[in-house]
């Protein structure tokens, strides 16, 4: 891992992109075997689910190594109990200079962490709790209105490392 102004690079190993993508697919074939639909709708309705959900759980792959907690791939879970240990959401987007991508129903106490790129290297480009996200300055009208939160906006990943150690901390006791 290294760090650049904000960002920290991830370089995923061959072994981990073949995880996340192995529970990319297997998500996309849960919704389906379920007929569940995206939540939000594709952003690009052209775009694949498969390709969506595996850039997802590369996502969420990089941010747990980022924070130094376990990938667990979680198939068909509960999106109230996070993508990651303690309620931490991940938003994935290819784009490089993406942006977090909320919207007005997503929770507000939860930490929400930006990765951007291609695998094997993923920017962790920050994150924010919902509701300093959800901000009128960040809100755009689009084929699915959310909050576009920039990365520039965002915490650096470091502090969010440091909240997942305190409260590991006080879970110990």
């Amino acid at each position: 891992m290294t760090t650049t102004a904000r960002a920290v690079v991830v370089t995923l190993t061959w072994a981990e992109i073949l995880e996340a993508a192995i529970t990319g697919v297997m998500r996309c074939a849960y919704a389906r075997r379920h007929a569940q639909r995206h939540r939000y709708g594709l952003a690009d309705p052209n775009a694949l689910a498969w390709a969506n959900e595996i850039d997802g759980a590369l996502g969420e792959r990089a941010a747990a190594k980022t924070l130094g907690l376990p990938f667990d791939g979680c198939i068909g879970g509960d999106a109230a109990i996070g993508d990651l240990r303690h309620g931490i959401q991940v938003r994935t987007t290819p784009h490089d200079h993406g942006c977090l991508i909320l919207h007005p129903t997503d929770a507000d106490g939860t930490p929400w962490v930006l990765v951007t790129g291609r695998a094997p290297a993923l920017h962790v480009a920050g994150w924010c709790f919902g509701r300093d996200g959800k901000r009128d300055q960040f809100w755009r009208i689009t084929s699915r209105p959310a909050y576009f939160v920039p990365a520039d906006a965002l915490e650096p990943i470091s502090t969010l490392r440091a909240w997942v150690c305190e409260r590991e901390r006080l879970e110990a006791r």
